[in-house]
């Protein structure tokens, strides 16, 4: 099974929630890892408070600082208790 981009980002993401990244270190490690094209991997494309024209995703998984820095923002998955 092939995984999109977007999942394959947000598995070497997981364990970096609220760490600074660069680009460039996230590109690398999914050519390496699953022989992705790094010229098809735009963080800005996940961003909850930046966007690219034309695109509009609900998968958000960073925040946009600059060009070359992103915070690590992975959506939270809760469990919720429901009193009886």
């Amino acid at each position: 099974m092939t995984l999109t981009i977007y999942e394959q980002v947000k598995e070497a993401m997981h364990e970096k929630t609220n760490d600074i990244i660069i680009p460039s270190e996230v590109k690398a490690y999914l050519t390496q890892k699953f022989g992705t094209n790094s010229d098809s991997i735009i963080l800005s494309d996940y961003c909850y408070n930046h966007y690219n024209n034309g695109i509009s995703f609900d998968n958000h998984l960073f925040e946009y600082i600059d060009r070359n820095s992103y915070k690590v923002k992975l959506p939270s998955v809760g469990v919720f208790l429901i009193p009886h």
